[in-house]
């Protein structure tokens, strides 16, 4: 059995991911950075209860909202919220793009081995993604996409390069494009891409 297909077996039965497709569309009012915590927390109280804890770095948030005006957040929950309802198994791998289908591979062999020399032995992350599930953490993972997108201009892409934000810019509303609790902190590494 080669490595790839163990670590395939292995996530297929210890990966963990629940949906929270109910909070897609859910508008959340941010008033700075400062306040993402307890301004998520207002807001979805019953999904980011008291003793759930915010992971983000706030130097990272300010740097993807001037670089892309989204944050991705990862908060700390309680295990209890992972404990039923879950997907797990091999579709779920394919749908968060962990395991492709070479039928629908969208890239060509030439890109794939570039990738494969860039990245090593694992290109998929597979490896990372069962280091996340063997540190037993329960997260949510929340995309919140801004109600009134800049335009992106000269001034926005300097603002991107020094993480700073427009005078004005909070307080703001977002709307929930994504969200999941889930064991493994690197879930999304395919299905929200970014640098």
């Amino acid at each position: 059995m080669t490595k790839a297909t163990w670590l395939i077996k292995k996530l297929a039965r210890e990966l963990k991911y629940l949906s929270l497709s109910e909070l897609f569309g859910r508008q959340v009012m941010i008033h700075s950075v400062d306040t993402v915590e307890d301004n998520i927390r207002h807001a979805l109280g019953d999904i980011v209860p008291e003793g759930c804890r915010l992971l983000t770095e706030p130097q990272l948030m300010k740097g993807m909202l001037a670089k892309y005006d989204f944050l991705d957040l990862t908060f700390s929950v309680p295990a209890y919220l992972l404990q039923s309802h879950y997907e797990s198994g091999i579709s779920l791998l394919k749908a968060l793009y962990f395991i492709r289908d070479p039928s629908q591979e969208d890239i060509d062999e030439l890109e794939y081995k570039e990738l494969s020399e860039f990245l090593g032995d694992d290109p998929t992350f597979l490896a990372e993604l069962a280091e996340d599930v063997s540190k037993n953490m329960t997260v949510c993972r929340m995309i919140l996409n801004s109600s009134h997108p800049r335009e992106w201009d000269k001034n926005n892409r300097r603002m991107a390069m020094t993480a700073s934000l427009p005078s004005g810019y909070f307080p703001q509303i977002f709307v929930i494009g994504d969200a999941c609790i889930t064991n493994a902190l690197s879930v999304w590494l395919h299905k929200h891409f970014y640098l």
